[in-house]
Parts: structure tokens; C-alpha cells; sequence
């Protein structure tokens, strides 16, 4: 027995379909897409289990079991939507270094007029 039952509005199937039509957006939204409208369980659905949809559309059964969870518990906007990172990034550097590297990479090259090349790169 499945928890989460997708059942998709005739407006919300139409709006998947038009994704799918264009063909224009993300792999994982179009994927997501495809796995909403087969797991439809409304009167235009087809109402494939999970497993079926996993081996029709090539992905991970868990990958369909999230996408129907986050439709049920989150709505159907989220479901198509990546979920935003919760990993920190901290900063490798401050203000002052990255103007600093800002002013190197955009300054010319020294040249190195007794040889005529770069100075920047080793010769030895």
C-alpha cells in the first residue's frame, strides 16, 4: 500500500505535459515531470507502481519514492524543483585577497625584455 498518492489536477497534468512538450528545462525537472504524470493516481492517470515507473523512465525507484513524497508533502511546484543546498561554503578568501588576485590576473604580463619572455614563467 503506498502512502504518498499522487493525484494531479487536470490544470497541473496539462502544465507537465506543456513542460514536457517543450522540452526546455532542466534533465531532473523534465525526469520529475515524467514521473508525476506516470504516477498519477487522478482519473487521467495510469497509476503505475513505483517500480514500474523506475524501469519506464530508467531511474532509481528511490528517485521516483522521493519525487512522489515531496508532491505529496510539499506540493507540485516543489517536486519540480531541486531542493536548495544545505551544505556551508565558507569563503577561501576575504575582500582584500580576492582584489588583490582581481588586479593580478587582469594586470599585463611582466616580460622580461634581456630574454623576451614572460616573466611569470620559470626558464630554468
Amino acid at each position: 500500500m503506498k502512502v504518498y498518492r499522487v493525484k494531479l489536477t487536470p490544470e497541473e497534468r496539462a502544465q507537465l505535459v506543456e513542460l514536457l512538450s517543450k522540452g526546455r528545462a532542466a534533465a531532473r525537472t523534465l525526469t520529475h515531470s515524467r514521473i508525476l504524470l506516470k504516477a498519477d493516481e487522478g482519473l487521467a492517470g495510469p497509476r503505475l507502481s513505483d517500480e514500474a515507473i523506475a524501469v519506464v523512465l530508467e531511474v532509481n525507484g528511490s528517485t521516483v519514492e522521493r519525487a512522489r513524497t515531496r508532491c505529496v508533502e510539499e506540493g507540485f511546484e516543489a517536486a519540480l524543483r531541486p531542493r536548495p543546498s544545505r551544505q556551508l561554503h565558507p569563503r577561501k578568501l576575504d575582500g582584500v585577497q580576492e582584489a588583490h588576485l582581481v588586479t593580478l590576473a587582469c594586470s599585463p604580463a611582466q616580460t622580461d625584455v634581456r630574454a623576451g619572455h614572460s616573466a611569470c614563467w620559470p626558464t630554468g
